[in-house]
Order: C-alpha cells, then sequence, then structure tokens
C-alpha cells in the first residue's frame, strides 16, 4: 500500500518542480530533470529569465569506450544580446558542482 502511494505522488512533485523551472527557456533534452536546480541558480545569480536565449543540456559520460556511464550534465546558458555562454556543471543529482563563462559573456561571481 505505501508503495502505491508513492509512486502516485511522484509526478506530481515531478511536475510541480519542472512547472517552477518554466519561466526559462529550455530546450527538450535529455537534462529535463535539472532544470530547478539551474533555474535556482540563474535566480540566485540575478539573471532575469528575458535576458536567456537559451538553455540547452548536454550529458557528460565517462571515458570507458566499452561502458560509458553517465556522471552528470552541463547545461549551456546562451543569453540574448552577447557572444558566449555560462556553463552550469551537474551531477548526476542534479547539483551544482561548478560554473564558467565563455566568450563575452561576464556574469559577477562566476568566473
Amino acid at each position: 500500500m505505501r508503495r502505491r502511494l508513492l509512486v502516485a505522488l511522484l509526478p506530481i512533485g515531478l511536475l510541480a518542480a519542472t512547472e517552477a523551472a518554466a519561466d526559462y527557456p529550455f530546450t527538450f533534452d535529455e537534462g529535463r530533470r535539472c532544470r530547478p536546480a539551474v533555474a535556482d541558480f540563474l535566480r540566485d545569480l540575478a539573471i532575469p529569465e528575458e535576458t536567456i536565449e537559451s538553455i540547452t543540456f548536454k550529458e557528460k559520460t565517462s571515458p570507458s569506450l566499452t561502458f560509458p556511464r553517465l556522471i552528470g550534465f552541463e547545461a549551456w546558458v546562451r543569453p540574448r544580446d552577447i557572444k558566449g555562454y555560462l556553463v552550469v556543471h551537474l551531477g548526476v543529482g542534479c547539483g551544482i558542482q561548478r560554473a564558467h563563462t565563455t566568450g563575452d559573456y561576464e556574469v559577477e561571481g562566476v568566473r
């Protein structure tokens, strides 16, 4: 009985977390479960939604050729009017590990 209740409530929690990140322009991709973590990180950096062109996730896998495994994600945040990206590195559980910028994009608190 307890397992069935948990399974029934899980999609509702995932939906709520996805809705919380809906303001940012995410693309559909493999890192979508990490959207809320990236949206919170962008809010913490005071980056408004309207300044972001797109956010795309890339999987990071181990370098093994025989059995690569997922080791995390990178979220590539592209601003509207600036050349460059904010790259957010996340673990498999969506915890923020580090971030850096490329090109002309400068974000206070990120190198």
